[in-house]
Order: structure tokens, then C-alpha cells, then sequence
């Protein structure tokens, strides 16, 4: 075996253990130049059953995974902007290999050139099946190639911070903060395109056992109950605080029953399923692009959005009480620094504590 050849196999051992320790810190640039996989190639979503348009395409590997929405499949602009991003956010996962020749290459994986054909074709057939749930392909199944990586990303070309929000769950129970982690993981490296509504209750998938959610505490009518996924308001919350901040359109909030530890009285978001969801819509005429982190038990949630869409704005949503168990909410906007505006956001109450969430 050459040089070369032996840089492959070395590299391919090097970058699988990287994808499982990484812990991402890199960004998806989505407007790259892939011709690799630019086609007019599309799903076609007139015949399916409704019912699929809610669920989701997960693409994973080592434990990172993406995230489409399955009514987007019909868009081929929304599904090469995914594809290119998760290339781009792959090409971040580099070693460096030392050939024989004393050469010293990075490597980094990229997608097969004729996944994106293949994943047409065998989602066609998928949504044409009764059995409607979460598509997930595991990209580890020969659906990559290794590459000499032409460059090492390290930032998110033509896009900046916009908004954040960080909520700490160190004192919670072992399978709250499992709820937590698993929810927001749903929500890492999630692509918004512009107009998109994302619901939080879709997007972190039913809490069911099989999905990986465990019992833990939960407000159920003013008081505190067990329930399977105990604790994932605690991420409808801190997005909700994370898209306010970052100036997407909330178009659905609902406060909690009681008072959460987490976060200010009036800037929590309280979900349930079949009944309450926190869903926001993108109206920057870009996309926007969501990382959660779950890092030493502390959640961090923030929004990136191309610089030339925020044409200089900012801002910022805070909470004032206006009693012991009500708090109004505002949304300050700013203007290359300087205050604009601030309007009112909503008002919330709550019941005293019956008992307490771990």
C-alpha cells in the first residue's frame, strides 16, 4: 500500500473517532458552492399521506445529526442548502494524516457524490409506506467518501450571532437532564428557511419511550407530576428566549402553570403534547440556523442569521413582574446600537408552587 493509501485508512480510523468526541463548536455555512450535489431533483409530495409532512429526515453519525423537515423535501433550493451545510459541517471534522513522502495532508469526509440521487429515490418509496415516523439515515452506512480537505471551516461565512439564551438543569434528576439533552439534540444545527414555521413539540419528536425519553417531574394543571419527558420546557423555554432574541416571530407561547427555576417570571414557553407548542417562523429572507449544546449541565441555545438580513438590528427580551406570580414581557430593538423600540410581548400569571421540578 502507497502512501496515500495508507493516509486513507489511517484517516478514516482518526476521523470516526473525532466525529464520536467532537463536541461541535463548528457552524454550517449553507450558501457554499457544492456542484457535487446541485441537481433539480426533488421529492415529489402530491400523493403522500399528510400525515408524513409533519415528521422528519434525520440524517446522523456518531452520535451529530441534521434535521429536515419532510415538507421540504418537494424544494430542491431546501434540499441543497441541507446537504451542502451538512458537507460543510463534516469538512470541519479534519485530521491530519502524515503520508510516507513526509507529507502531511488533512483529511475530512465528505457526501458520496450520488447521495443526493439516492436519497430522492429512496425517500420516494419511504413516504409511499403506511407506516409514518421519523426518517433516519445513518450516513456511516457508505453514504460517505474520504477527501483531502480543501480547507478547514472555521467560521460561519456571511453569517453572525444574533441571539442566545442560556438555562442551567444542574439540579435535576438524572433522567430530566437525559430529557433535556435528548430534546435539544433535536434542535442542533436545525436550518430555518425563510418563511418556515418550526413547532418545538415536532421537532424534538414525540416524548415516548422508543424516542429515548424518560420519566421525570412535569407540570400537569398547577401541579407536579411524573411524566414521560419531565423537563423538555426547559428547551421550549430557552429557544423561545433564543429566537426572541435573535428576531424571528414568535406565533405561539404559552406561559407555564407555575413558576420554572430556569429562566425570569414571563419568558418561559410551557409545551404539551397535542395540546400547547411554542412556534416560531423565520422572516428574514435567508435562512437562519439554531445550535443547542448541552455542556456541564448548562443548555445553550443560539441563532445565526446572515449579517446582510439583520441590516444592523438587534435585540433583546427581558421580563418585568408586575406581582408576585405575573410578569409582563417586552422585545427591545436596536439599530447599530441604538435603541429603537420596545414593545410589549405578552402577559403572564402563574398558580403558586404546589411542589417543585427537579
Amino acid at each position: 500500500m502507497n502512501g496515500i493509501g495508507k493516509a486513507y485508512v489511517n484517516a478514516k480510523k482518526s476521523i470516526k473517532r473525532a466525529l464520536g468526541l467532537f463536541v461541535m463548536t463548528m457552524f454550517i455555512t449553507l450558501l457554499i458552492s457544492n456542484s457535487a450535489l446541485a441537481t433539480a431533483e426533488y421529492v415529489d409530495l402530491q400523493n403522500v399521506n399528510p400525515a408524513w409532512l409533519s415528521q422528519q429526515l434525520v440524517l446522523q453519525i456518531n452520535g451529530t445529526t441534521w434535521a429536515l423537515n419532510v415538507n421540504l423535501l418537494s424544494d430542491p433550493t431546501a434540499m441543497d442548502t441541507f446537504l451542502n451545510g451538512v458537507n460543510t459541517q463534516l469538512a470541519a471534522y479534519t485530521v491530519d494524516v502524515l503520508g510516507e513522502d513526509g507529507t502531511t495532508r488533512k483529511m475530512c469526509y465528505q457526501l458520496n457524490d450520488e447521495f443526493r440521487s439516492w436519497l430522492v429515490t429512496n425517500l420516494q418509496a419511504r413516504l409511499s409506506m403506511e407506516n409514518v415516523g421519523t426518517i433516519v439515515v445513518d450516513l456511516a452506512d457508505n453514504h460517505m467518501k474520504i477527501i483531502i480537505a480543501p480547507m478547514a471551516v472555521t467560521s460561519m461565512e456571511g453569517y453572525s450571532l444574533a441571539g442566545g439564551c442560556e438555562t442551567s438543569y444542574s439540579t435535576s434528576s438524572s433522567n430530566r437532564c437525559n430529557n433535556v439533552e435528548i430534546a435539544a439534540a433535536h434542535l442542533n444545527n436545525y436550518v430555518v428557511q425563510p418563511g418556515q414555521v418550526v413547532s418545538v413539540s415536532d421537532a424534538i419528536l414525540p416524548r415516548t419511550t422508543a424516542n429515548g425519553y424518560k420519566e421525570a417531574g412535569a407540570y400537569e394543571n398547577g401541579e407536579t407530576v411524573s411524566a414521560i419527558g419531565g423537563g423538555i420546557c426547559q428547551v421550549s423555554s430557552t429557544i423561545y428566549n433564543a429566537v426572541m432574541n435573535a428576531g424571528l416571530t414568535v406565533i405561539e407561547r404559552h406561559p407555564h402553570s407555575m413558576p420554572v427555576h430556569y429562566l425570569p417570571l414571563g419568558q418561559d414557553a410551557a409545551i404539551s403534547q397535542g395540546s400547547l407548542d411554542m412556534r416560531f417562523r423565520n422572516d428574514y429572507d435567508t435562512p437562519v440556523v439554531i445550535q443547542a449544546q448541552t455542556v456541564d449541565k448548562k443548555l445553550t441555545i443560539t441563532v445565526y442569521v446572515q449579517t446582510s438580513s439583520l441590516q444592523g438590528r438587534s435585540y433583546r427580551f427581558w421580563s418585568e413582574r408586575t406581582g408576585d406570580l405575573s410578569a409582563t414581557s417586552y422585545l427591545t430593538t436596536s439599530v447599530n446600537g441604538v435603541e429603537v423600540q420596545t414593545v410589549k410581548v405578552a402577559n403572564s400569571k402563574y398558580r403558586p408552587h404546589v411542589d417543585s421540578v427537579s
